[in-house]
């Protein structure tokens, strides 16, 4: 093989090729220093924005309840504990029943005393108007045959009287007489009927502290001999005796002031009976006015009407005395009316007595079936009824809380769909409550609360955690571009954008954004449809410069 020559260059060849290479290399740095650089772009473009808002919220039961004490006592027993899951009309606490079954005791003793009361009071007034009818209806009767006699006596005296002047003095005497009498008759009756209704209400009263007696002297205390021979009695029992003696004074008080009312009553009624006794004396004595000119046989007649006249009005003022007292008597009788509504409201007082006792002996049981959240009352507790005892969730059905901020609350509505995650367990919801005044979350911020529903038919336990994923109301064909080409500071939202199709200057356009979700945002104001929008995150050092765009692959 042949070998090759050497080429040998001439000192003014070499010269040539070196300016040549190095004008080479010149131009190429030219060309690479004033090319523009390149940046990706994308283009607005027309599209779908879907939104969706995550978050965590914690399991609750459909609602809460909080169950009262529905009596006032001592709890007896507790069944359930924090935690539990129960059943509707489970028990939940029984109540020891002393105060309610002591409460129906002395009810039922008023019931009872008022009812013997009333019973008592209805029989007097029985026979007080038993007594006023008979005594009525002789009333009508010797009215009438004093009529009958006082007729044929005034025609006899009309055959012969003139008119005398000292007899008309003498009968006007006797209608004073009988005036000033009936004045005295009217104030005797009206004093009897008053110690009547005293001697009543003082046979109530000894009736209330007798029967207060027996109840005194049942209650039983105790006594201790001690070792130097003394006795030493209870509280309790110093109590009842000095309850018994001070009602024992009361009675012995009462039956004196009752011994002077009675007095008093029959000597009203005496002087009553004087009175009528007295009138039916001028009465007679009217009649009895000398009469002229009669013959015998009429005389005779006239002398005759005149004792019949006399037995009449002794009978008469009886009468009149009897049905007097039965009037007073059954007036004093209306206090029936009383009686019955003190038995009325004493009943009332029984059947509510009753209807706590009844409570008690139910106790307390589950309003629905759920799970209890927190036990306020221990076994041994004394609750006021109306308390609360224990707090429970219904759990029916279930929900999940979440807290919103106030960036994200305007997109929530009522009725959109969430997915949710409650450990490996993936359930469907909706939203169906938006809370209208918000409340400070565990780092201090307020926040609103909104409730799902969750859509199950398992058993859940209340209180876990729940991943949540809302999906928002969604935007069709709306002008987009990708999120993460927007950049935000003081002044708003804006996005790098590249003035020209291919190259041009980079440009900082601040934009109004609506909708947002992973992939895109809604652009409200600031761009068209086509605009180059730089997605390079070196778009912030070029601003101002020009570049060529490279559209994303």
């Amino acid at each position: 093989m042949k070998k090759l020559k050497e080429i040998k260059l001439t000192k003014p060849v070499k010269l040539v090729v070196v300016v040549l290479l190095a004008a080479a290399v010149v131009g190429a740095i030219a060309y690479y220093m004033l090319s523009p650089d390149e940046l990706e772009v994308v283009e607005v473009d027309e599209g779908r924005v879907a939104p969706k808002l995550t978050g965590i919220g914690n399991v609750a039961g459909d609602h809460t309840m909080t169950i009262y004490a529905p009596v006032s006592g001592e709890i007896s027993k507790r069944f359930v504990n924090a935690g539990n899951r129960v059943s509707e009309g489970e028990m939940l606490v029984s109540y020891k029943d002393e105060l309610q079954q002591q409460m129906v005791d002395v009810a039922a003793t008023d019931v009872n005393f008022s009812q013997q009361v009333l019973s008592a009071a209805a029989a007097t007034r029985a026979k007080y108007q038993n007594d006023y009818d008979t005594a009525k209806a002789l009333d009508e009767q010797y009215r009438q045959e004093y009529d009958e006699l006082a007729k044929n006596i005034h025609e006899l005296d009309s055959k012969k009287y003139k008119g005398d002047y000292t007899n008309e003095k003498d009968r006007n005497k006797i209608e004073e007489e009988k005036l000033k009498l009936q004045d005295e008759l009217a104030e005797a009756e009206s004093k009897l009927k008053d110690a009547d209704y005293e001697l009543q209400r003082l046979e109530n009263e000894e009736q209330i502290v007798a029967t207060d007696i027996d109840q005194v002297s049942n209650i039983s205390g105790s006594s201790t001999e001690n070792e130097d021979g003394t006795t030493t009695v209870s509280a309790r029992e110093l109590a009842a005796r000095s309850a018994q003696a001070a009602l024992n004074g009361i009675n012995g008080e009462l039956s004196d002031e009752y011994e002077d009312y009675v007095s008093d009553a029959q000597s009203y009624t005496d002087d009553i009976y004087d009175i009528n006794s007295r009138l039916l004396e001028l009465q007679n004595k009217e009649l009895e006015i000398p009469l002229d000119g009669l013959k015998p046989a009429e005389y005779k007649k006239y002398t005759g009407y005149q004792q019949q006249l006399e037995s009449l009005n002794n009978r008469w003022a009886q009468v009149k005395t009897d049905m007097s007292t039965a009037q007073s008597l059954i007036t004093v009788g209306q206090e029936l009316k009383s009686d019955e509504a003190t038995l009325a409201h004493n009943k009332q007082l029984l059947a509510q007595a009753q209807k706590e006792l009844d409570k008690a002996h139910g106790g307390t049981t589950a309003p629905a079936n759920g799970i209890v959240t927190e036990c306020l009352v221990d076994a041994g507790a004394y609750v006021e009824k109306g308390s609360p005892i224990i707090e429970m969730q219904s759990d029916n059905s279930y929900k999940v809380k979440m807290m919103v901020s106030r960036f994200d609350i305007s997109s929530v509505k009522k009725g959109q769909k969430a997915k949710l995650m409650i450990g490996d367990q993936k359930y469907k919801g909706k939203v169906t409550r938006i809370s209208q005044n918000a409340i400070n979350d565990a780092s201090g911020k307020p926040k609103a609360s909104i409730e799902i529903s969750i859509k199950t038919d398992e058993d859940l336990i209340v209180g876990l955690e729940s991943d949540v994923t809302i999906k928002l109301d969604s935007e069709e064909n709306t002008l987009r571009i990708p999120t993460g080409c927007i950049y935000t500071d003081d002044d708003g939202s804006y996005v790098y954008a590249m003035e020209g199709k291919n190259q041009g200057e980079v440009t900082k356009k601040y934009i109004k954004t609506g909708l947002a979700d992973d992939d895109y945002t809604q652009i409200i104001e600031g761009l068209s449809i086509g605009d180059s929008i730089i997605s390079d995150a070196e778009a912030m050092n070029y601003e101002g410069e020009v570049v060529k765009g490279v559209k994303r692959q």
